[in-house]
């Protein structure tokens, strides 16, 4: 079942990707000479639930859809320099202003592992606690801060408003962990 790489070629290499072409082998013999292969930065994303049970989202501009987007505080890593949990923690800070007393994880998932290595580590925060008035932005981000009731976060995601599935995701499996809490 597992696939065979022969060798492989590093064509692309910075901080943010590396792309590779491989030669590879299947488990019924076929050879593929030419399979690329996308290794991306992680992504540690959290859904902050404030005591009233409403959550906080980002909006903000993303080039590649050429889109402003709502979407759940989020950051980029290398797994193998950083650990998911505390890129999530600095994210919830820099970006909401909050901390949080308790993180749940929700699980590690891949968007497209047919060509890319890259997956998101979901957690869900309670407990919270504002700690700044505003938030720190990076220099490419222009981030403006929302409230959402959950019943407010269902509608966006079924007339297609929250377009990012990692956020998709994750607010599903928020309300999931909290209905078995209860």
């Amino acid at each position: 079942m597992k696939w065979k790489k022969i060798r492989g070629k590093e064509i692309l290499k910075n901080d943010h990707i590396r792309i590779r072409r491989d030669s590879v082998k299947l488990p019924g013999g076929l050879v593929i000479k030419d399979y690329y292969l996308t290794e991306m930065k992680s992504v540690a994303l959290v859904v902050p639930v404030l005591n009233d049970k409403s959550v906080l989202m980002v909006e903000q501009y993303r080039y590649g859809p050429d889109k402003v987007l709502f979407e759940f505080p989020a950051g980029t890593f290398w797994p193998n320099k950083d650990n998911p949990l505390k890129v999530a923690k600095k994210e919830l800070e820099e970006e909401a202003g909050y901390k949080a007393g308790r993180y749940i994880f929700l699980g590690e998932f891949y968007e497209y592992p047919t060509k890319d290595t890259h997956s998101i580590y979901l957690y869900l925060a309670t407990n919270l606690r504002r700690v700044a008035t505003g938030h720190k932005q990076e220099e490419t981000e222009q981030i403006s801060l929302h409230k959402f009731t959950f019943s407010e976060v269902m509608r966006l995601i079924e007339k297609n408003r929250i377009q990012v599935l990692g956020s998709v995701t994750a607010f599903l499996l928020t309300m999931r962990a909290l209905k078995r809490r209860r």
